[in-house]
């Protein structure tokens, strides 16, 4: 019975992060994802259900971390534009992080990660469907015209339609932005590909990852290729028969839509596009932190307050990295390198293969727009972190018809 919960609170917690994403608790002009408080109550009953347990070496880093991370804060102390929620909703955000699951409920990872694809599957058929309501004429469905506006989090860009063209870029309906959309829909896809093989979801996310319109989805699986290539591209031979094939179904609507993504890519090689404004703005802004602030950093909450950013195109989207140099500067970024590589050391460990950590590390280093972002923090959290165990115990050998396994018998 106690197995039957922990299956369930975990997979209620994939599918919140798929289709909640959007939802958010409104306290006047203050916003709380509301898969935040939502995760918090799905760990708690693992707690309850002793599932889970915290891993001291991941503690240890976290430890380590946070002093750091509250030194620079204390060495910018002085400045009107930090914020010291910044620093508290990442610690109490990446807190989760040391948290894994015993070794008698390891098994249930791989069924996990299949909810994460059919959950993927249905966010994709929408966004597919999307496209092809606005293609015939019946204007674009979205959940802002269903849903009050206090009940959805603001400062996202939900619906956007590419210069060239008069339709709306599919969001799946239920994601953040498009770019989400086309990421998870990716996801799925490597995923699939890897893991599960099955031809009909295979062309469902490659279709969607087109017709997002969104480069962030095809940059995400060219990119998984190149790092995972001996894990991901190599002992796939059958599945690139459903690759190309899927390519095939799709290849007609990607021809007849070339001009948009050929603008697309003149558009990401201007100054003023959104690869420039995700990768290059953000260093630019470091840069001017230079020397005064690189050790410690502007700040925590630094980012979005600081009047340097007014030097920067009004865009600009810091990612980890330069999220991190900037508000908490070397000593800081060093320190949560540290607690990201002891968080994820365990998991290369435990013997999965490298495509899932390859892919989730290149969403959320590259593609993510900001250090702490409850729902891409909580999925690296439920499809990586929280299985990453220290001195795992095989007790037998369960293996699910995937190929996926964490070497502990299914409960």
């Amino acid at each position: 019975m106690k197995a039957f919960w922990v299956r369930s609170v975990i997979y209620v917690e994939l599918i919140s992060l798929v289709f909640l994403q959007r939802f958010a608790i409104t306290f006047g002009v203050k916003q709380i994802p509301l898969v935040l408080p939502l995760t918090f109550v799905v760990m708690t009953i693992l707690f309850l259900c002793n599932a889970v347990d915290i891993a001291r070496a991941k503690l240890e880093a976290y430890t380590l971390m946070i002093s750091m991370l509250i030194l620079c804060a204390v060495m910018s102390i002085g400045s009107l534009h930090i914020a010291l929620t910044s620093l508290a909703a990442l610690a109490s955000v990446y807190l989760l992080w040391t948290v894994t699951i015993k070794d008698p409920y390891r098994p249930i990872f791989p069924d996990a990660l299949n909810v994460f694809q059919w959950s993927i599957a249905v966010t994709s058929l929408l966004s597919v469907f999307q496209f092809l309501l606005q293609l015939v004429g019946l204007g674009f469905l979205d959940l802002n015209s269903l849903v009050p506006t206090h009940w959805m989090l603001s400062g996202f860009n939900t619906t956007y339609h590419p210069p060239l063209m008069n339709i709306f870029k599919s969001n799946g309906f239920f994601m953040l932005e498009p770019s989400f959309a086309s990421q998870l829909s990716a996801l799925a896809f490597i995923f699939e590909y890897r893991y599960f093989k099955r031809i009909s979801l295979l062309a469902l996310y490659m279709a969607a990852v087109i017709f997002t319109f969104s480069g962030t989805g095809i940059l995400l699986i060219l990119l998984a290729a190149v790092f995972a290539f001996k894990d991901f591209l190599l002992p796939n031979k059958r599945a690139l028969k459903y690759l190309l094939f899927s390519l095939v179904l799709v290849f007609p609507m990607a021809i007849a839509y070339l001009p948009v993504y050929i603008e697309r890519i003149q558009h990401q090689l201007s100054t003023g596009s959104s690869a420039y404004a995700r990768w290059v703005s953000p260093f630019i802004g470091v840069s001017y932190l230079f020397p005064a602030h690189t050790l410690w950093g502007a700040g925590p909450g630094s980012e979005s307050r600081s009047p340097l950013l007014t030097l920067l195109p009004p865009a600009t989207s810091f990612t980890v990295l330069p999220s991190l140099l900037f508000q908490y500067g070397v000593i800081g970024t060093v320190s949560f390198a540290i607690f990201l590589y002891a968080c994820v050391r365990p998991y290369v460990k435990s013997g999965v293969s490298s495509t899932i950590i390859v892919s989730l590390g290149i969403i959320y280093l590259l593609l993510n727009g900001t250090l702490i972002e409850p729902f891409i923090d909580f999925l690296v959290l439920f499809l990586a972190v929280i299985w990453s165990r220290e001195n795992a115990q095989p007790n037998g050998t369960y293996q699910h018809k995937s190929g996926l396994s964490l070497g502990a018998r299914a409960p």
